[in-house]
């Protein structure tokens, strides 16, 4: 419990301006698209479907983000659970709206919660791709194979090092 409390009140504080100043995260097809164009079309194979086609990898990428934003919403809703029996009353009126019974909070807070977490993820995977392509430029293909496996999934295995 002590561990989710710095989380508690950093969600707390943070969850309102973020969602406020930040766009949702994109659906999954729409990451992957701009994950696709942002690291090329061989990087984007190796990371999600190696030795496969592009379609193929578009689609593993979107079932993982999928994954990601399941996952972010369990998350979310222990996060939430957490906050709301650590302190109701402070939970209900930072989440609730004008109901009278505020019967809405926790399903707002697990929504607030979940589009962080899983847009932190989105930004995560971006980056470290973005790392991975640069180190591969710099390297050479053949040096940047080697120093992450040495298979055709170097560059997924430089990612999830990276994340």
């Amino acid at each position: 419990m002590k561990k989710l409390l710095p989380i508690i009140a950093l969600i707390a504080v943070l969850a309102p301006a973020a969602l406020a100043a930040t766009p949702n995260p994109a659906s999954p097809a729409q990451f992957c698209k701009s994950e696709l164009t942002k690291v090329g079309s061989a990087n984007f194979i190796s990371e999600f479907a190696a030795g496969q086609s592009q379609q193929a990898a578009f689609s593993a990428c979107v079932k993982k983000q999928n994954t990601e934003a399941a996952q972010a919403q369990q998350n979310a809703a222990k996060t939430c659970a957490a906050a709301l029996k650590l302190n109701a009353s402070a939970f209900m009126t930072q989440w609730g709206t004008t109901n009278s019974n505020r019967a809405n909070a926790m399903g707002k807070c697990v929504s607030a919660t979940a589009h962080q977490l899983h847009q932190a993820q989105q930004q995560a995977e971006t980056n470290a791709a973005l790392a991975c392509k640069a180190e591969k430029k710099a390297l050479g293909a053949a040096t940047f194979k080697a120093n992450h496996g040495g298979k055709a999934n170097a560059f997924a295995l430089c990612v999830a090092s990276k994340k």
